[in-house]
């Protein structure tokens, strides 16, 4: 793809982690320790305009590490007819974000000196959480093939945000705020399963989410703007059929849910307004249905279909008169499409020597995807399909495998994000990958 832009692209992201896991028994019961430690550092620099001009350019330098300490116990009791696990966690974390924010500077005069907004800045956004949650989980066999789950989560979360910007026109520092917020929620979760027959699963249940709130670190203008957004709770219903047919010949999963979202966090991007909201409520129907089919040893079909129904059932206020989501009722969730389609097929030969060769053929289809939560036409993508295909060959000692692939064999092209900036009349969007082949190697020791 051909582009005008001048400005820097660059992106270095170093990222390296370790984990343990002690496990040690205590009679019929496990306790397990799980600890982990990661630490990230990124510098990423992007033109967004796409245009021989400084209009808008922004650079970001940031540090990250956490920790996380996780205890559990595990085991059966009664006869192995009930299950349990029960838990703690700890969660530590710190991270920085220093950026500069070139916008519109080389106007004559520069946006960056006029207005009541200062959107050519030094940002320097810092932050500290602190997450503790306690939980546990029975899994109980009531009655011979019918069994219940029953779990609950309590959840902590505490943050610490600083936020510093300074106007590049004078440097003059216009925003130094520090808040702190903690958000505690107790989630619960049931389910109940039953087996119809030994290849039959009837199952249904009921469960909370929660994400965690936290603050906007982009202001134009002042402190005020470093507003707080409420935390996002998702409770869900399902209910299902996974069964196996004809002597495992056939596989067919059935699934419908309804969910309701309270308080959801949208994301707005349209600069050089950058925020996070609350838009009210909203709910989501689906249903989702898979099957497999296996005629032969050496032939295997797959087949998929995905229905979703996604829509606010009201609409929140934003936060503040530079914070305004741009929803309506009528408004689409993003990166929901109504309807997907998968289709798959694997053909494979064993060769008399050993060696083995097979073949793979799938195709996913989308509906129209909305990039942005103002459903803005000239970045939806209306919708696309997928074609890709690999042979691989197995030699005999099956250690060695050598393949030839292609994805994306139709060439389809199709948006995979986008955002618009209405202030500055620019559109962005970024495509997915084109039509691509290529070999392969594995060797298994």
């Amino acid at each position: 793809f051909e582009t005008f832009a001048t400005g820097p692209n660059d992106n270095d992201l170093d990222l390296w982690g370790v984990q343990g896991v002690i496990a040690y028994e205590i009679g019929s019961a496990t306790l397990k320790s799980i600890t982990a430690y990661r630490d990230m550092k990124a510098y990423f620099t992007r033109d967004g305009d796409a245009s021989p001009f400084l209009f808008r350019q922004t650079t970001n330098r940031d540090k990250q590490w956490q920790f996380s300490q996780e205890l559990q116990v595990t085991g059966k009791i009664l006869d192995d007819r009930l299950s349990y696990v029960i838990g703690a966690f700890y969660f530590k974390e710190k991270a920085s974000d220093i950026a500069t924010a070139d916008i519109a500077v080389g106007l004559q005069p520069p946006l960056a000196t006029a207005g009541p907004f200062t959107p050519a800045v030094f940002v320097q956004n810092y932050t500290d959480n602190r997450s503790l949650a306690a939980y546990g989980q029975i899994d109980f066999e009531i009655l011979p093939r019918l069994s219940l789950t029953v779990g609950a989560r309590y959840t902590s979360d505490n943050k610490v945000f600083t936020s510093i910007n300074v106007r590049q026109r004078d440097l003059v520092e216009f925003v130094n705020v520090t808040k702190e917020a903690t958000f505690n929620k107790f989630t619960p979760r049931l389910g109940i399963s039953y087996k119809a027959a030994d290849d039959v699963l009837l199952y249904g249940s009921y469960s909370v989410g929660f994400k965690q709130g936290g603050f906007n670190g982009r202001p134009l203008a002042n402190a005020e703007e470093v507003t707080q957004y409420a935390p996002e709770e998702l409770t869900t219903y399902e209910a299902g059929i996974k069964a196996q047919w004809l002597d495992g010949q056939l596989t067919t999963n059935l699934a419908a849910f309804h969910s309701i979202y309270k308080d959801i966090q949208l994301t707005v991007n349209q600069t050089p307004t950058n925020f996070v909201a609350n838009a009210a409520s909203g709910e989501i129907n689906g249903i989702e249905f898979e099957t497999v089919m296996r005629p032969a040893r050496w032939i295997s079909v797959n087949a998929g279909l995905g229905y979703l129904d996604a829509k606010y059932t009201s609409v929140g206020e934003g936060l503040g008169p530079t914070q305004i989501l741009p929803i309506t009722l009528g408004s689409r969730f993003v990166k929901a499409p109504e309807w997907t389609v998968t289709a798959g097929l694997d053909l494979s030969h064993e060769f008399d020597g050993g060696s083995e060769a097979a073949f793979r053929l799938d195709y996913t289809m989308y509906s129209r995807i909305f990039q942005d939560v103002a459903n803005t036409p000239i970045i939806t993508e209306p919708g696309y399909g997928l074609l890709n295909a690999r042979l691989s060959y197995t030699l005999p000692s099956r250690a060695i495998t050598v393949a030839v692939f292609g994805t994306n064999l139709t060439d389809s092209l199709y948006l995979v994000s986008g955002n618009i900036s209405g202030a500055f009349g620019l559109a962005e969007g970024s495509y997915g990958r084109p039509r691509e082949w290529g070999v392969s190697a594995s060797y298994k020791f």
